[in-house]
């Protein structure tokens, strides 16, 4: 991670360690884990498990961390390396010497010194300021043994040491004097700890019994890593005095030695962390004792998941918690509390990791971007839309055999783009759909007791080269014997495979394919392996290339030496491609046209110098012959683009902090480098800038970051991204509305880069002011006391039970200032303990908000009901629904006065919409509020009452008199919508029916002709309804026409205007835009999609069942919608995807209605009809319509639509007055006169496919007539074809 410039502000995702946490370090002021990994440094938030930074270290090895006492930095120490310890500020990333040669045991005992072990037993007092150490001595007579271990008492400012002879000595830190000198023990105090109160009770040191061994003996130190350690506890007397023989914790066994000793900062508890000298793997284990006034309790072992080791452990001082940093990569936060009575209890209650999978590998084409990940799934991106399309293999191979195992795996796209080819180490091979992205594969074997190393297709797309070696019985730790490999050959059409060769035991093995010269190139690592008897094999190993003839069988192999990884194929088949790194970096060109099977020994490749490479070798690299260049990733970790004629350097770029692979796009536009860092990024090749970043996570979640900082998110992703500002974490909701870009990735990737906000302006951050304090007197008079920083004063929201009812409490822009709570009583749980205020503080500007301040519990003594905490426990008990109300407002607008505006279903949508949730609302309901607004009224409707903003105004005025926090809220609105104003002053605009022009710039319009959500969310706020949502079944009119076939998808600044509005009022949102004149579903069901997918759902799709119970949930009826809406457009070959956003605190569902099966039958729910596009006649002799038959028929079709849209249901076909439309029916032909008739022959179209084999003929005297009988052929046909 790239360290920002001060006060800038960092959209973070977090991304866990790759490898196990080996060293941990916690701040004093307990706000900040630092964790450290062989590779990387990562900085955490202990309050939410933010991730604030990463670091990266050159070490590769274990590393020993302190903050400082002020949290700004980091003291960092490598005891493998000959070094002295270096201070890294947190802020900029930089790393400063301590000029000191201290080595490990390293702790800050003030803000400016240091202490720690140099080489061997000398400590060393260093000031970190005067870049200037001292030895501290430890010894006070040559009697005493070598200084072993020291802890240091910060409060009462003195070290102890402990000595190899058994002795302590206490020293004053500032002056060195000696306190006091003790033996407890006749062994080595390896460890020790003191406890850290102000009069300490005693101490815990970890000693070595190795008695009778000499230390002069040249075995000496192997013998003493396996004499047994024990851990003792050495009380402390009331006098100072320490009583030795100390009482045995732990110990006795040899082989284990003390990693760490600490004891919390109430004496509490005691963590251990052992090591076991006897293994390699999993070494580590770590054990608690509670302490009771001192005394130690039975300790036991913390055990994880299964598989799961924890390599070190630290307290946190004051909050009875742990953190354990494991072999998975995260460090766990466990509550130690109740550890003495309940150990079982004892649970991790917050986890540091990563939230998204290691990447492996990724591939683009036209549409998609193609990851595998470290859990042999493979997630497919939707370019276009910009989220993960689907997922394979998420659960496939997620059996016992494949647990807690690391696998590999690789892929091909075919030429075509039509194909994905998977093979992994489990030696499954896979062919799956680009184009149906089908559940299953097209193509599925196993080649038992085989790895897939390498698949290839071939470039007329008919073939696919497989490159495998045998699987290890000897398992994975083999380093003696290898395994052979072998090359097979699948053709794609027949899905027949054949093994073509069987080679040596190699280590790698890739197979490339060549359908121009029918030709399989196999290359090939061998390991090391002993040769016979006596022979030995060379010094290091060699690289082996086969040419493998598919018409004759012959083969030919070449010995080599290649410093990458094998070759790469041109797209035409032809070249071939590697790279020789033995005497500089020289690309190797193989033609394959000059391949002579009868001389093959004597085929050469043409040679060309990588200037731009430079000494360091490259591991791995792809090519772009027909641009002619080259991407390679050096060893040095760094990535270059060369141009591959004059092998000069064009492109460099850096940005994973793990290992990485590199692709192109299959159109060469895009570089993609994937990791193990869990990230994918794609770079523009010409500038060499990064474009965006990509993380999946789980199944369907996932992220897309520009590097400016915008984000586009799933709805399940959302709630994990999070700002970092300096050192400071801001919550998504804080920023989101400045930086959130729905449809982030295609504007990134679809040359719309224009569109996109520049929000580089915003880089500096003037934070908000600290809420310092904020209470409530008995008189119910809110006191506010803020704390000014560097973004000035600003607006103060407040919220009771989550929604907004004042947008700005501090008008004054003072630092104290008062709210009186009783006019906002009707938004107060009565008689309650159940109610919670919230204060949000803005900054100058207004666009950076703090982290809600809460008073929870909070009963209002303005308010009647009976008090006390028993009305809150009956109030939880209330389940029925029948002390609530529900209160409903559903708008439709289908006329408008603006002709191209009009739609076809908005009005009856809200009707059938509203018929279905008052009949099952007033079953659950103690009363409902169904309030029905249309542009066309139906007279025999009462109920229905026309849809103009004053009488809708008074709708919502009319339920802020009448509601209570416990009712629910629910806002439908279906008809055209827009979006107006740039920036973070946009808004979406509901178009009413009285718009009088499409110029939203005109405030006149505005205010007569739509209802913008800034004046939907003060109407809602108004409304005391805690339980709300809206749903939004409106089209973005984009302009207010489209052209035909457009997606129906939100735009981006629409869906930012509804997320602001959520946030505001704590609503759920499912908004999806819809059309009546363009989607073809609208019309073949006769409303919109979203509208007919809800209703589908109360009839029985998405209803909870509790006790025989079939309650219309709000959470399973808008995931439900979520699903069914993109199936049903997918039928007419449309893309319209809802977005469903959920409140902040998680969205808990609520009930809007009881769905019994006799109402469920009185709801409407129109069955599909077939739908038809205009016709197409004309005379057989003139070429053209000389009878005009086509518009007789037209007109004909158009009324029976009438028929349909009055609500009439024996309609008996929908009509679109288009051309084409997908799926529907067209009826074409030709006639001619004979005599005094017109003789018609003519077909019906699905499509473009006939739906009877041969035409039909009809006959007729009149224009009228004919089409009269051919609408009955029509039916007859239609009637045919069910």
């Amino acid at each position: 991670m790239t360290t920002p410039k001060a006060g800038t502000i960092e959209t973070i995702f977090p991304t866990g360690h790759a490898s196990p946490v080996t060293a941990m370090a916690v701040s004093a002021d307990r706000r900040y884990l630092a964790t450290a990994d062989a590779e990387t440094i990562r900085l955490w938030e202990i309050s939410t498990g933010y991730l604030i930074r990463i670091f990266t270290h050159s070490d590769r090895q274990f590393l020993e961390m302190d903050f400082h006492p002020n949290g700004s930095a980091l003291l960092l120490s490598n005891p493998g390396k000959n070094q002295g310890p270096q201070l890294l500020d947190l802020e900029t990333g930089e790393t400063t010497s301590v000029g000191s040669n201290l080595r490990y045991g390293i702790q800050f005992i003030s803000a400016q010194q240091i202490l720690g072990f140099q080489d061997g037993d000398l400590l060393e007092l260093c000031d970190i300021e005067k870049k200037a150490g001292r030895d501290f001595p430890t010894e006070p007579s040559p009697e005493i043994g070598k200084t072993t271990s020291f802890d240091i008492h910060k409060g009462l400012q003195y070290v102890v040491t402990g000595h190899e002879d058994g002795n302590v000595i206490f020293r004053d830190i500032e002056t060195q004097k000696v306190l006091q000198q003790s033996t407890l023990t006749a062994y080595s105090i390896e460890q020790l700890v003191i406890d850290p109160q102000d009069k300490p009770r005693f101490i815990i040191a970890c000693v070595c019994v190795d008695d009778g061994l000499n230390k002069e003996d040249h075995l000496y130190d192997m013998y003493h890593q396996k004499a047994p350690r024990k851990l003792l506890l050495f009380p402390i007397h009331s006098n100072g005095q320490i009583e030795s023989e100390g009482k045995e914790l732990a110990g006795g066994y040899p082989n284990i030695k003390i990693k760490s000793l600490e004891i919390s900062a109430e004496g509490h508890l005691l963590s251990a962390v052992f090591y076991d000298l006897s293994i390699f793997y999993d070494a580590y284990s770590v054990y608690l004792w509670p302490m009771v006034e001192g005394v130690p309790g039975e300790g036991f072992e913390i055990t994880g998941e299964e598989g799961i080791k924890y390599q070190c452990a630290r307290l946190l001082g004051g909050g009875g918690e742990l953190v354990l940093g494991s072999s998975r990569g995260d460090a766990e936060l466990w509550r130690t509390d109740s550890i003495a009575e309940q150990q079982e209890e004892l649970q991790p209650i917050r986890v540091f990791r990563g939230q998204s999978e290691k990447v492996y590998f990724s591939a683009m084409t036209d549409k998609y971007i193609v990851e595998g990940s470290g859990d042999l799934s493979i997630q497919i991106w939707d370019r276009i839309k910009g989220g993960i399309r689907a997922t394979f293999n998420k659960t496939t191979f997620s059996d016992d055999s494949v647990a807690g195992k690391t696998h590999s795996q690789c892929l091909a796209i075919s030429p075509d783009q039509k194909l994905l080819a998977v093979g992994n180490s489990l030696g499954w091979i896979q062919l799956w759909s680009l184009e149906s992205l089908g559940t299953k594969p097209l193509y599925q074997h196993r080649i038992a007791g085989e790895l897939i190393r390498s698949i290839r297709f071939s470039e007329d797309n008919h073939s696919l080269a497989i490159g495998t070696v045998l699987e290890s019985v000897t398992g994975s730790m083999n380093f003696g014997a290898y395994d052979p490999s072998r090359a097979y050959l699948l053709d794609i059409n027949t899905q027949i495979l054949e093994l073509k060769i069987s080679g040596e035991a190699n280590d790698y093995y890739q197979v490339n394919i060549s359908a121009k010269f029918n030709c399989l190139i196999i290359y090939a690592q061998p390991h090391y392996s002993s040769v016979g008897l006596t022979g030995v094999g060379p010094a290091r190993p060699f690289n082996n290339v086969t040419f493998f003839n598919l018409d004759t069988g012959l083969s030919i192999s070449k010995r080599l030496d290649l410093s990458a990884e094998g070759f790469r194929m041109s797209r035409d088949g032809r070249f071939l491609f590697s790279i020789d790194s033995t005497s500089g970096a020289i690309l190797q060109t193989w033609d394959l046209a000059d391949l002579n099977w009868d001389q093959a020994q004597d085929f050469q490749p043409k040679s060309q110098v990588l200037t731009g490479l430079g000494p360091v070798g490259v591991k791995t690299f792809e090519i772009c012959s027909d641009s002619n260049l080259l991407l390679a990733r050096k060893y040095d970790d760094t990535a270059c683009l060369l141009d591959m004629v004059t092998g000069e350097l064009l492109q460099s770029f850096e940005g994973h902090d793990d290992d990485y692979s590199l692709a192109f796009s299959l159109d060469y536009q895009f570089i993609l480098s994937s990791s193990t860092d869990t990230s994918t990024k794609i770079w523009d090749r010409a500038s060499g800038e990064e474009v965006a970043t990509l993380l999946s996570i789980g199944e369907a979640d996932w992220v897309v970051l520009s590097p400016s900082g915008l984000f586009d998110a799933s709805p399940g992703a959302m709630n994990k991204l999070h700002f970092v500002i300096g050192l400071e974490t801001i919550d998504l909701d804080q920023l989101k509305k400045r930086y959130y870009e729905p449809g982030l990735l295609n504007m990134l990737l679809g040359g719309k880069q224009d569109q996109i906000r520049d929000v580089s302006v915003f880089a500096s951050a003037p934070l908000f002011p600290k809420i310092k304090k904020a209470e409530i007197d008995k008189e119910g008079m809110l006191r506010v006391e803020l704390e000014e920083r560097s973004g000035g004063l600003g607006k103060v929201w407040l919220k009771i039970n989550g929604k907004e009812v004042i947008e700005d409490a501090n008008p004054d822009r003072r630092e104290t200032f008062s709210v009186v709570l009783e006019p906002y009583k009707q938004h107060f749980h009565p008689g309650s303990w159940d109610n919670q205020i919230d204060l949000i503080a803005f900054n100058e500007e207004g666009w950076l908000r703090s982290r809600p301040h809460i008073i929870s519990e909070y009963w209002p003594s303005f308010v009647s009901g009976k008090a006390g905490r028993r009305a809150k426990k009956k109030q939880k008990e209330k389940e029925s629904g029948r002390d609530q109300q529900l209160f409903a407002v559903f708008i439709g607008t289908s006329k408008y006065k603006i002709k191209n505006l009009i739609l076809d279903y908005p009005d009856l949508d809200a009707a059938r919409l509203a018929q279905a949730l008052e009949l099952s609302g007033q079953e659950l309901f103690q009363k409902t509020y169904i309030r029905q607004f249309v542009s066309e009224p139906d007279p025999d409707s009462p109920e229905q009452v026309l849809a103009n903003k004053e009488n809708i105004r008074q709708a919502f005025d009319e339920f802020s008199r009448l509601a209570k926090p416990r009712d629910v809220l629910l806002i439908f609105l279906s008809g055209h919508g827009e979006t107006h104003g740039s920036g973070d002053d946009v808004e979406f605009f509901y178009l009413m029916k009285d718009l009088p022009e499409v110029n939203l710039a005109s405030e006149q319009v505005r205010q007569v002709g739509t209802i913008s959500t800034s004046e939907l969310t003060s109407w809602i706020k108004d409304i005391a309804a805690r339980k709300q949502v809206l749903i939004l079944d409106a089209c973005h009119s984009g302009g207010f026409t489209k052209s035909f076939g457009k997606e129906k998808s939100l735009g981006s600044t629409q869906q930012r205007a509804l997320e602001e509005m959520k946030d505001r009022t704590g609503m759920w949102v499912l908004a999806g835009s819809a059309d009546g004149k363009e989607s073809f579903e609208n019309y073949a069901l006769g409303q919109g999609l979203l509208t007919y997918s809800l209703l589908k759902g109360i009839k029985g799709g998405a209803l909870r069942s509790d006790d025989e119970t079939p309650l219309i949930d709000v959470q399973l009826l808008l995931g439900y919608a979520m699903q069914e809406v993109p199936n049903l457009a997918k039928r007419a070959g449309r893309n319209q995807v809802p977005v469903l956003s959920v409140p902040q605190d998680g969205g808990q569902s609520f009930s809007l209605g009881l769905a019994k099966e006799e109402i469920r039958k009185q709801i409407e729910l129109p069955s599909p009809k077939p739908t038809l596009v205009r016709t197409n006649f004309i005379h057989q002799s003139e070429y053209y319509d000389t009878l005009k038959l086509s518009d007789e028929l037209d007109r004909r079709f158009k009324l029976e639509q009438t028929k349909w849209l009055r609500k009439n249901d024996q309609a008996n076909y929908l009509f679109i007055n288009e051309k084409f439309f997908p799926g529907a029916f067209k009826i074409c032909g030709i006639y001619e006169k004979k005599g005094d008739v017109y003789e018609v022959k003519g077909r019906l179209l699905e499509g473009q496919n006939p739906v009877q084999e041969t035409a039909f003929t009809v006959q007729g005297t009149t224009v009228q007539q004919l089409a009269e009988i051919l609408e009955e052929k029509l039916l007859a046909l239609l009637e045919t074809n069910k």
